[in-house]
């Protein structure tokens, strides 16, 4: 068990002797930890706050019942299993290179409702609304 902050390799080292990783944390700012975790292939449990929701992890609980019992449920080896690719899923999106992908379709995206809106591609100053 890991309560408070500790060196990446101090940290790495207790997850790697770990059979899963909970985070109870009731506000994280950029939980890095928690893709640490991922990147080792841990099963992941975590409380719903917003920086885990956007990083999209699975089975985020409400409850402090709810993350016991969430623990619990990894007893099962199916269980285990289970949150384990789901943990292994959060690492492959969180991937520099689908990251990267990701944010080029995002641009892209962009660009191509640009140019629906300003068919020219110009977009200036001067162009303060589509239909000026």
């Amino acid at each position: 068990m890991v309560s408070g902050w500790l060196s990446r390799e101090r940290l790495l080292a207790e997850m790697t002797n770990a059979s899963a990783y909970v985070h109870t944390a009731a506000w994280e700012g950029a939980p890095v930890s928690v893709l640490e975790a991922a990147a080792l292939g841990l099963p992941i449990v975590g409380r719903r706050i917003p920086a885990l929701e956007s990083l999209a992890v699975p089975g985020l609980c409400d409850t402090p019942a709810a993350l016991a019992e969430a623990v619990e449920a990894l007893r099962a080896p199916e269980q285990w299993c289970l949150s384990q690719r789901a943990s292994r899923l959060l690492r492959e999106r969180h991937q520099p290179q689908a990251q990267v992908q990701a944010l080029a379709e995002l641009y892209m995206s962009v660009r191509q409702a640009t140019l629906r809106i300003w068919p020219s591609g110009s977009l200036t100053r001067g162009d303060a609304s589509p239909h000026s």
